[in-house]
């Protein structure tokens, strides 16, 4: 896709939603939200940005929070990371690799879940074509 523009093709809020949906399948690492959207054709670095610049939004927001598991088969995390120190974390690209302990992850809020749940039905539909395939 253009390196100049190709924001312009995404469905931001689409992609905020999807992120904040699929903030529950923690932990499976920060490296696995970059997935989310193969479905454009972006590069790696665009996808990267991409995720970057969304939870960054969702984080500021509290609709998702940033959280510490002490590796991949633990399901609870160790602490939730405060908002101050979020892009810390963020920023170094080694805690974005699925090796290594601890591991980040992101969670819903109850902000998040509220947000989701307050969706017209037309955006819902739109969500979980979004999801499971059928767009």
């Amino acid at each position: 896709m253009d390196s100049k523009d190709w924001k312009r093709h995404i469905d931001w809020e689409l992609e905020r939603q999807v992120m904040i949906f699929v903030s529950d399948e923690a932990p499976e690492g920060l490296f696995e939200l970059p997935s989310e959207f193969g479905r454009y054709e972006l590069t790696f670095p665009q996808r990267m940005d991409l995720t970057y610049s969304i939870l960054i939004e969702l984080l500021n927001e509290e609709l998702v929070i940033l959280e510490e598991y002490p590796n991949r088969e633990a399901r609870n995390p160790t602490r939730v990371i405060e908002k101050e120190k979020t892009l810390e974390i963020l920023d170094n690209h080694y805690n974005w690799y699925p090796v290594g302990q601890p591991i980040y992850s992101i969670g819903t809020t109850e902000k998040g879940i509220e947000y989701l749940n307050n969706l017209s039905d037309e955006k819902k539909k739109k969500l979980n074509d979004r999801l499971f395939g059928k767009e």
